[in-house]
């Protein structure tokens, strides 16, 4: 049953629990439809020791968008805990919801980029090369075609009043995307054996139409969605809906963005190192440095309509008592928010060897550390990664940053091909059966992926659409580190993570005490944990794949060849992440009973698959 008459099913979310999803066929679906007209000339010239290029480019994106009825959310703080926004007793925290009576429209997003660029490759001499290079790319400012954009240029104290309406919503940061670009190859011992290479270059991100396209088409005026909290008990499903419709019917709680006005150019700076040696013949290492700094990044999030800490920025980060405080805009709704106020830093080194194909045999092995550090990886959507926090904080960058979703600190590759050599004598039947036989393999170890320890509910009192908050992290006696590695029944030690309570030297203001001088739980104001994002990394990954090829010649031209694979041979089960189960405890402190828990694998069980093919 949907949460008004003719409407989809909501997702329902249970702190601890896996959400509900809508039915068959009834979750979001976003249809876009994209085309890119481009059109590119280059100029190459040689003289003496210049290498000159030079080119331009024009592109038109036109990206069309349509999102018909998206489903609604409604979120609970526990299964049964009624001081808890229980599920079972029917206590909800929000509902987010489409108006059915609001017509859903296509949209219109158009963007145009214009660049060109100039290089010069100097050979100075027959061991040197320098690259010399200057490139400009510009971007027109998003557009919709009719004119369907709608944004807040402010987050605090906003009404329907203040959306902005037209076909752009923000100013142009683009007008002054030069990009330098430099680089070097060197034979140091000039016999053609080593090689240094290296550069530096400047990226930029343009801001084009897929930023819209996730949120633009979901925002009042031109669709309607709404956002309803502080719900009583017994609203769900209709009585909530009820509540959001009558506030929408005063434009009152409606889905409105708010869009940086004037974001500041978006570039990536990025160098790297390498040195290449050849040690024997056909055998050659390489070691290999690469950096990045990305400035000015996007920052997504879903909902930035919460309340906010009662001490600013500066942490431990305390926020109200739930009912004392409000959002930041009580008569919006959902808040999305586009910004451009993140940044980006990774460090990599990669070490490899290489065995080119000689008597038959050639192998390759690559090891690579890196680090990668940002303050959320959402650009088209704010949560782009399944270990995403939707609705991190937009007014704590600093306190945000950390590994980022994608980050593996630790990946060695090693794959081989093996020709077995058979004797030239061989003839007949006993040629057919020992001729022709080849054997590879990939065998990959890598770290896991980082995720974040949850706190069901809404354990800050935030009142936003995608409330979340952080556990303390503890230091005690078999707590130095957060996991219990092999223990897929309980790979997070929940003993060394505890409902964040805030003590009398960090709430000063908070009333009242108990006789020992401690907060009584429940009456202080709501503390955001220590522990952080991405700050606990699952399980790793080994995994060893085999083939068996087998080349048998029928005639002169006519080959049969035989395959056998079989991925992960030793059947090694390889765990993701406890994504589903990362939630510790509700906004009550009650445990989370599968807290920990692994329950997904990221490779299949051990798979044997044969082929034949004939080659002619």
């Amino acid at each position: 049953m949907g949460e008004s008459p003719g409407a989809d099913n909501p997702q329902i979310d249970v702190s601890g629990f896996v959400s509900a999803q809508p039915g068959l066929n009834q979750i979001e679906r976003l249809d876009f439809f994209e085309n890119s007209y481009q059109g590119y000339d280059d100029l190459f010239w040689t003289r003496g020791i210049h290498g000159l290029k030079m080119g331009f480019a024009v592109e038109r994106v036109q990206l069309n968008a349509f999102d018909p009825a998206p489903a609604g959310e409604i979120v609970f703080g526990s299964l049964a805990d009624p001081t808890s926004n229980g599920f079972l007793t029917n206590n909800p925290i929000v509902l987010t919801a489409p108006l059915p009576s609001a017509p859903f429209i296509h949209f219109n997003f158009r963007s145009s980029i214009f660049g060109g660029y100039i290089q010069d490759d100097l050979r100075l001499k027959p061991t040197l090369t320098l690259n010399l290079g200057l490139r400009y790319e510009m971007s027109t400012v998003p557009s919709e075609a009719q004119g369907h954009l709608s944004a807040l240029h402010s987050p605090f104290n906003q009404t329907f009043a203040d959306t902005i309406v037209g076909k752009s919503v923000f100013q142009n940061p683009t007008y002054r995307n030069f990009e330098p670009r430099l680089g070097f190859a060197w034979d140091p011992f000039g016999n053609g054996k080593t090689s240094v290479r290296g550069g530096f270059a400047i990226f930029d991100v343009l801001p084009l139409p897929y930023l819209l396209g996730q949120f633009a088409t979901n925002t009042a005026p031109f669709t309607e969605n709404g956002t309803a909290s502080n719900l009583p008990a017994g609203s769900f499903p209709t009585g909530a809906f009820n509540i959001l419709a009558t506030n929408a019917a005063s434009n009152l709680g409606l889905r409105i963005p708010y869009i940086q006005p004037n974001p500041k150019r978006n570039y990536l700076m990025q160098w790297n190192l390498n040195i290449q040696r050849e040690l024997v013949p056909n055998l050659t290492a390489s070691v290999a440095y690469v950096g990045s700094r990305g400035v000015h990044m996007i920052f997504r999030a879903d909902d930035i309509n919460s309340t906010q800490p009662i001490n600013g920025t500066t942490p431990p980060y305390l926020w109200p008592l739930p009912g004392t405080a409000l959002p930041i805009s009580p008569a919006i709704g959902r808040m999305d928010t586009l910004q451009w106020n993140n940044d980006s830093y990774f460090d990599g080194m990669e070490v490899q060897v290489e065995k080119r194909m000689s008597h038959g045999f050639q192998m390759q092995g690559s090891y690579t550390w890196s680090r990668a550090i940002d303050g959320g990886d959402g650009s088209i959507a704010s949560d782009s990664f399944l270990n995403s926090i939707p609705g991190l904080f937009y007014f704590l960058p600093k306190y945000r940053r950390g590994p980022a979703d994608f980050n593996i600190t630790h990946n060695l590759t090693i794959n081989y091909l093996w020709s077995i050599p058979t004797s030239a004598s061989f003839e007949g039947p006993l040629a057919w059966v020992a001729k022709g036989w080849q054997l590879g393999g990939i065998m990959q170890i890598k770290t896991g992926l980082p995720f974040t320890p949850l706190i069901g509910g809404d354990p800050l009192g935030l009142l936003d659409s995608a409330p979340f908050g952080y556990p303390d992290r503890l230091t005690g006696s078999g707590c130095s580190a957060p996991v219990n590695p092999g223990n897929p029944n309980g790979y997070i030690k929940v003993n060394c993570f505890a409902l964040p309570v805030a003590t009398p030297a960090i709430a000063a203001n908070c009333a009242p005490f108990t006789g020992d001088g401690n907060p009584i739980l429940g009456t202080c104001a709501n503390l955001l944990g220590n522990s952080g994002r991405n700050s606990v990394y699952g399980p790793g990954l080994v995994d060893f794949d085999f083939s068996v090829i087998k080349d048998t010649k029928v005639f002169e031209r006519l080959t049969v060849q035989f395959r056998a694979e079989i991925f992960n041979i030793f059947n090694r089960t390889n765990f993701n992440p406890p994504l589903a189960n990362n939630t510790l405890f509700d906004q009550g402190g009650v445990p989370n009973p599968a807290a920990g828990v692994l329950d997904s694998t990221s490779t299949s069980s051990r798979e044997v698959q044969f082929a034949l093919k004939l080659i002619f």
